[in-house]
C-alpha cells in the first residue's frame, strides 16, 4: 500500500508541474518501476497512445508529438509501433 501512496504522490507532481514531454517520460518510467521490471532491459509499455493521453490529462496529439522527440532523443524506443522504455 505505501508504494502505491509513493506512486500516485509522485504521479500528481509530475502532471501537475511538467512539460509534456517530461510528463510522459516520468509517467513511463514509474509504471515501469510500479512494475518491478528490472533495471535497463527494455519494458514494452502495454498502453496505446490515446490511453497514456488519457492517463496523464493531456492530447493524444501532444503524446504523439512529445513521444517522437523523446525517441529522436534517445529516451525511449519505437519498435513495431509499439513503445519501449
Amino acid at each position: 500500500m505505501a508504494a502505491r501512496m509513493r506512486y500516485k504522490n509522485i504521479m500528481m507532481y509530475a502532471i501537475a508541474s511538467l512539460a509534456p514531454s517530461q510528463k510522459i517520460l516520468a509517467f513511463l518510467k514509474l509504471y515501469k518501476e510500479f512494475k518491478y521490471y528490472p533495471g535497463s532491459l527494455p519494458y514494452e509499455i502495454p498502453f496505446t497512445r490515446q490511453e497514456i493521453a488519457n492517463m496523464i490529462g493531456i492530447s493524444v496529439e501532444t503524446v504523439i508529438r512529445n513521444i517522437k522527440e523523446l525517441e529522436k532523443n534517445g529516451e525511449l524506443k519505437i519498435i513495431k509501433r509499439k513503445i519501449f522504455i
